[in-house]
């Protein structure tokens, strides 16, 4: 599937100048192979917890820039490898890799990457995990009576540690994604909601049934851009009333899989590497417009 998060708008300025370099490339015109486009921006971490930024495709298209934050440059996670020989790509963390970390009682300890490259462990001291109660300072930080983390269903405050229960999961208010994290790590997004009246951290998702299976209606899987940076856009689950959104185009891809969210009236398709606003049937059309597909090509709404 797509990025849990991701710069949507340099992924489609990306997309764009591949397909007119193919273009290019068909009316006889030569072009060296680029890894990424001069001058896009894209998603970086920082080593040691120390927050997110963004970094520069060079002029000669073969490499990045430093990952730079509000604060400054910064040394980036190293990325990991997929498959055998595969290509890397970056994760929240490496395997194996080690964080520091804070107990509430102010102890000093560590973290540690799990076997994915998508999540940290507790942290944890000489002596074993924080002690009881308590979790590393960058954790949910809450100060509820419950004993739910972020994200894990509820019903009412109480039953949170962050004693906030909002669209059927515990969250928090927030003011960037780095702030939503449980002890497992971040899982989630500072997301709007309720026309931007309501700003908190809520889970990522890949399709309706993740948030309707775990949380029931009215959270629903939508589209949204990072409140503190509208260039970044993630998927997460929510309360997004009339403005429930899918993916933007121009997403790249492998497959239709991953350019739909499953949102009724609001397909997006693979085409070309690049998702697309269309259609299988006439489900995925708005209101009550057919759909030109016989369901084993993409087609378009009329």
């Amino acid at each position: 599937m797509f990025p849990k998060r991701f710069a949507w708008f340099a992924v489609a300025t990306l997309a764009a100048g591949l397909l007119a370099a193919g273009l290019a490339a068909c009316g006889g015109e030569t072009e060296a192979a680029q890894d990424c486009e001069p001058g896009t921006e894209v998603f970086c971490k920082c080593q040691a917890n120390l927050g997110e930024g963004t970094k520069r495709c060079r002029d000669d298209g073969a490499s990045f820039e430093e990952c730079i934050t509000p604060d400054g440059a910064c040394s980036e996670l190293e990325p990991t490898t997929t498959g055998q020989g595969g290509a890397g790509t970056n994760t929240d963390c490496r395997a194996g890799q080690q964080f520091a970390c804070t107990c509430e009682n102010g102890e000093d300890g560590t973290q540690t990457c799990n076997d994915d490259g998508d999540a940290l462990g507790v942290c944890s001291t000489e002596d074993g995990p924080c002690g009881s109660g308590e979790a590393a300072t960058s954790g949910t930080g809450g100060s509820g009576g419950g004993s739910r983390l972020l994200f894990e269903p509820c019903g009412e405050a109480s039953e949170c540690k962050s004693d906030s229960c909002e669209m059927g999961f515990c969250t928090k208010e927030c003011g960037n994604f780095s702030e939503c994290a449980d002890d497992g790590g971040i899982q989630g997004e500072c997301a709007r909601f309720a026309g931007g009246t309501l700003q908190v951290c809520a889970p990522y998702c890949e399709v309706q049934s993740d948030c309707l299976d775990a949380y029931g209606e009215p959270s629903a899987c939508g589209f949204g851009v990072a409140p503190d940076d509208p260039g970044y856009g993630f998927a997460v689950c929510g309360d997004w009333e009339d403005e429930l959104s899918p993916l933007p185009e121009g997403l790249d891809c492998a497959d239709d899989l991953d350019c739909s969210l499953g949102i009724p009236g609001a397909e997006r398709v693979c085409s070309f590497e690049a998702c697309i606003a269309g259609c299988f049937e006439d489900f995925d059309c708005p209101g009550s417009d057919l759909c030109s597909s016989d369901g084993s090509v993409p087609g378009s709404c009329f």
